[in-house]
């Protein structure tokens, strides 16, 4: 949805469009940190959820606005709907006229802005019973262990981390939780760190991976860490903080190392966890830390 939301702010408000109160940038501020878009195959009870799929990204509804022809859209989604229904008007043939009414994407009714509201905040008594069952949606997250099967494509990354690390995520819960979730999970969490480009490195010394998917270290290497890994709730990652020293046990061809953090006299502390290799290099007496 970023497309139509940046393109309706950077072309669609040099011209009238006073009318229908659409002309407020920061009322449409863009909502930040979307969900990851939610499948069907997410969702504990389907049947009760069929009511609050957006029309127009037919997902489940993020951030619900409520209009007053009683349709439910997805905040961003609306939001980049009427930015791109904006820039048509300011650069077609009417554009030398105010645009008074924004149609409803389903049914055309005429909306200004106070006509768009969050749905938390609509004072209609139906609203109240919508709400509830809004936030009782129960779903599965989009990496939880039952979609690591080949049926469900959208879980590729988590099948490749469980068969890899053994990390999995088993979190079930409330819609209105699962943005939280979805910062902790453990899945998710390996696989950013996995895919994640590291910053750049300044002094030159950096691993630059090998073809072929090779492992730059061999069991028992010591490394130094170059940067922090927060592995975040997830009892198999190893937290790491730039400058630590880590011991390898294991690497396997997805990215991932087994490994163990050292104190300063090279004694082994704490328990072993994955990381990702990209986060460490090789010790070189001294010469790589900080």
């Amino acid at each position: 949805h970023s497309n139509g939301h940046s393109n309706g702010h950077s072309n669609g408000h040099s011209n009238g469009c006073s009318g229908c109160g659409y002309d407020d940038q920061s009322t449409w501020q863009a909502a930040q940190g979307r969900l990851p878009h939610i499948h069907a195959e997410q969702l504990v009870d389907q049947e009760n959820a069929q009511d609050f799929f957006c029309y127009l990204c037919h997902g489940i509804l993020y951030l619900p606005m409520l209009t007053r022809c009683s349709h439910l859209f997805c905040s961003p989604c609306f939001q980049s709907w009427v930015m791109e229904r904006v820039n048509e008007h300011q650069t077609g043939p009417t554009s030398k006229s105010s645009m008074q009414a924004m149609p409803c994407p389903i049914c055309g009714s005429g909306l200004k802005k106070a006509d768009v509201m969050p749905l938390h905040r609509a004072q209609h008594p139906a609203v109240g019973i919508m709400q509830r069952k809004w936030h009782s949606i129960k779903l599965k997250c989009l990496h939880h262990v039952d979609f690591t099967d080949p049926l469900y494509p959208f879980a590729e990354g988590a099948a490749h981390v469980k068969a890899e690390s053994g990390i999995e995520c088993q979190w079930v819960g409330d819609l209105p939780e699962y943005a939280g979730h979805c910062k902790i999970c453990p899945v998710a969490n390996a696989l950013r760190g996995a895919h994640a480009a590291p910053p750049p490195i300044s002094n030159g010394n950096g691993y630059h991976e090998e073809s072929g998917g090779s492992s730059p270290f061999d069991e028992d290497d010591i490394c130094v860490a170059k940067y922090d890994f927060d592995g975040g709730q997830n009892p198999k990652l190893l937290r790491l903080s730039a400058n630590d020293m880590v011991k390898v046990y294991r690497t396997v061809p997805s990215g991932w190392a087994g490994g163990i953090l050292l104190d300063k006299t090279m004694e082994e502390v704490g328990l072993p966890g994955w990381f990702p290799m990209k986060y460490v290099e090789l010790y070189k007496d001294g010469e790589n830390i900080a």
